[in-house]
């Protein structure tokens, strides 16, 4: 059904059944981007003030028109619902997403010092759904997009586990291996001093050889190289990844929060509210280190 806001379709919905609508069991609510550009207030609105929604159901942003994705299953599912909190349920399983249920969601929004993030979705063939990245806000409105790789800076950066997300690193003599991440450590500091905060991140991850092509070279000293490569890429690739949540003004790591804790009385007197503090988060020092260490790299052919 359809209406000119949620309480409006749910409405005209109940006066097409039987029986009274019931959304304890709701699984997945589903966002096309454009709403959330616009701001998600009123949705929120009206989900928060039902008590029968569970906060352990999953919303999502789709690039996609939001029918199409809630119509997207295999032939052999016979309920899309399940089949779509179960795509989400096993990616964060895998470490490839962090577990963002609608209770978490709310709970960013409402804290200073944080902004929140979602799951970006969209449909395969009418048949299948691509996790297609993360969607990151400031406040109520979606702000960006994150790609897959840039998912996985996150969760590094978040010390989420299991690990995921490989990457290819290149030698001196040009042979590619792919290094998988298996686990995850992070610490994130922040001070402030003449006035200014500042964050630190510290983040090592413990990894494994899962490919080499045009090489047969697994010894120490290799793995030595690719271990300092594979930060160097990756420390790269977490900086640009800080850079584009700071120009969009998106603290979806939380350094507000810990500069408030850590700090009451330099957020009691120059920041005060959200608002300002996106405006120094924007031009925030931020450092981040990243270092690798394979422990697996499997065995060689000879």
């Amino acid at each position: 059904t359809v209406g000119h806001t949620l309480d409006d379709a749910m409405s005209n919905l109940q006066q097409q059944l039987a029986e009274k609508l019931y959304l304890g069991h709701l699984q997945i609510v589903i966002i096309n981007d454009e709403v959330a550009k616009e701001g998600m207030d009123v949705i929120n609105d009206f989900l928060k003030r039902n008590y029968e929604v569970r906060r352990t159901a999953w919303m999502v942003i789709s690039e996609d028109v939001a029918s199409d994705v809630l119509e997207a299953a295999p032939p052999i599912e016979t309920v899309p619902a399940l089949y779509l909190s179960e795509t989400l349920e096993n990616a964060a399983r895998l470490g490839q997403l962090p577990t963002e249920y609608l209770g978490k969601f709310w709970v960013d929004l409402e804290e200073e010092g944080v902004d929140a993030k979602l799951p970006l979705v969209k449909v395969l063939e009418k048949e299948r759904i691509l996790i297609n990245g993360l969607a990151f806000f400031n406040g109520e409105k979606m702000v960006g997009t994150m790609t897959p790789i840039e998912i996985g800076a996150y969760l590094a950066m978040r010390e989420k586990n299991p690990g995921g997300y490989p990457i290819a690193v290149s030698s001196k003599d040009g042979e590619v291996y792919l290094v998988e991440s298996l686990k995850r450590d992070s610490k994130i500091k922040v001070n402030v001093k003449n006035g200014q905060p500042k964050a630190f991140i510290d983040v090592e991850i413990d990894s494994s050889i899962d490919e080499e092509i045009g090489a047969n070279d697994l010894s120490k000293q290799k793995v030595d190289e690719l271990e300092q490569e594979a930060s160097r890429v990756a420390g790269e690739r977490f900086e640009e990844t800080l850079k584009k949540w700071q120009e969009k003004e998106s603290d979806i790591l939380g350094l507000g929060g810990r500069v408030r804790a850590f700090y009451p009385k330099y957020w009691d007197e120059n920041v005060k509210t959200d608002e300002k503090w996106a405006e120094v988060y924007k031009k925030m020092t931020i450092k981040v280190n990243v270092k690798y260490r394979i422990k697996h790299a499997g065995m060689q052919w000879k």
